[in-house]
């Protein structure tokens, strides 16, 4: 009988675990872009970043932490052609057990270069820090490449975007921040006193 409670209480506890993550949909959500330097006008590399020449290769071809922005085009709704920002880093340890892909959440590595990112928690430098960044493909580690940074999330240019992000199950109308999450990633929960905005939410994570 004891056993059978203890297998029970096990259970439980696991169910809770699994059932903690939740997701909102990237057509929800608007970036602030706080990393530091000027935003150039984009149709360098190209206007979809992701099939640029500099794109997840060994040797940049753009200087670390330059930015540009580009036209958001969703479909007829002239209210969501809110322009995009992307900033070109370099990908330092990435999560081995949770590979970085499309609408991967990244943040700063090391404190020695804050455009070197991972998408592992246990990595990262710091949560409290207001430096987001999203993968639009799969990365190699060490390589550069360029990530969305502000704005809409720009699904109907980079297809790989379109869909949910991953959060702790408590995001609601209004701020959210990067957090750590269950399944070993780094996705988006509510600030705190001591987290900075990343974005906004317009509608709660399900």
């Amino acid at each position: 009988m004891l056993m059978l409670l203890m297998i029970g209480m096990i259970s439980a506890a696991f169910m809770g675990i699994i059932m903690a993550d939740a997701t909102v949909d990237g057509a929800n959500l608007y970036f602030y872009d706080k990393w530091p330097g000027p935003v150039s006008i984009g149709n360098s590399p190209l206007d979809n970043p992701a099939e640029g020449e500099g794109h997840n290769v060994n040797v940049a071809r753009a200087g670390l932490g330059t930015k540009i922005v580009v036209q958001n085009k969703h479909n007829a709704d002239e209210d969501l052609n809110l322009d995009a920002t992307f900033v070109y880093l370099k990908v330092g340890t990435q999560n081995a057990d949770n590979l970085i892909a499309a609408k991967s959440v990244c943040i700063i590595q090391t404190a020695a270069n804050p455009c070197i990112v991972t998408n592992n928690p246990d990595d990262a430098l710091d949560f409290a820090d207001s430096l987001c960044a999203v993968a639009l493909t799969a990365m190699t580690d060490g390589n550069y490449g360029w990530f969305f940074c502000g704005g809409k999330v720009p699904s109907d240019l980079i297809s790989g975007l379109d869909g949910t992000f991953p959060t702790d199950d408590s995001v609601v109308q209004g701020d959210f921040t990067t957090v750590n999450l269950t399944a070993d990633a780094i996705g988006f929960g509510v600030i705190a006193a001591t987290t900075s905005a990343v974005g906004l939410a317009l509608a709660a994570d399900a």
